[in-house]
């Protein structure tokens, strides 16, 4: 007959290791006679997590706000250009449906010219060479105008000391760009305004209206 008790528990020092003890005790019973084995084990093991260093965190605000400028710049035309076409294209009399076919329209016209923007933004904040498959080296961290300049030029040949320019560099990935922005977010746009004017109408005229005093 034996009977078997094991005890595990773990002890934390000032350095990176964890200690875990085991303690496995066996008690045999032979001939009347009671025996008890001992048996400890430590086993090491080291700590998982490590404290966040400060200086990370202060390397990543800072290169949030060096980068924000850049975003804002190559966001812009996009916007911009989007709001305006909507606006020359609507006349304000349209139903959902054809306002979400002009919202679309627009949206992949303007996500078509200001592909140069995302183009050069990528470059400036990604990757500045365009070659992933060395990895991603944070951008070139250059100008907007200066990143389009250089894309612009990528590849040509020169012609008695003169580079040809190669506009079909600024417009690499347009055919994805439409997709995300035409196809992907333009359709939603409508149906946000509609779920946002029937939210604004049930509290103004059916909520408020009921619960004010009347007059």
């Amino acid at each position: 007959q034996a009977a078997t008790m094991i005890d595990i528990h773990e002890s934390d020092d000032d350095d990176d290791d964890i200690e875990m003890e085991v303690h496995v005790e066996v008690q045999e019973e032979k001939d009347g006679d009671s025996e008890m084995i001992h048996i400890t084990k430590k086993i090491e093991r080291a700590e998982a997590v490590n404290p966040v260093d400060a200086s990370m965190i202060e390397t990543v605000w800072r290169d949030y706000w060096r980068q924000l400028p850049t975003i804002i710049i190559t966001d812009l035309p996009y916007l911009l250009l989007k709001t305006s076409l909507l606006r020359t294209l609507a006349q304000g009399n349209e139903n959902i449906a054809q306002y979400e076919v002009l919202n679309i329209l627009a949206a992949c016209v303007a996500a078509t010219i200001t592909t140069p923007f995302d183009v050069a933004r990528t470059r400036i904040l990604v990757d500045s060479d365009n070659d992933a498959s060395n990895g991603l080296d944070g951008g070139s961290g250059e100008g907007v105008l200066e990143a389009m300049t250089r894309i612009l030029y990528e590849g040509s040949d020169d012609n008695g000391g003169t580079r040809t320019p190669r506009v079909q560099n600024l417009y690499a990935g347009w055919l994805e760009r439409i997709a995300y922005f035409g196809v992907g977010l333009a359709w939603l746009e409508p149906v946000r305004l509609l779920g946002y004017l029937g939210l604004r109408d049930l509290l103004l005229l059916e909520f408020l209206s009921e619960n004010l005093p009347k007059i």
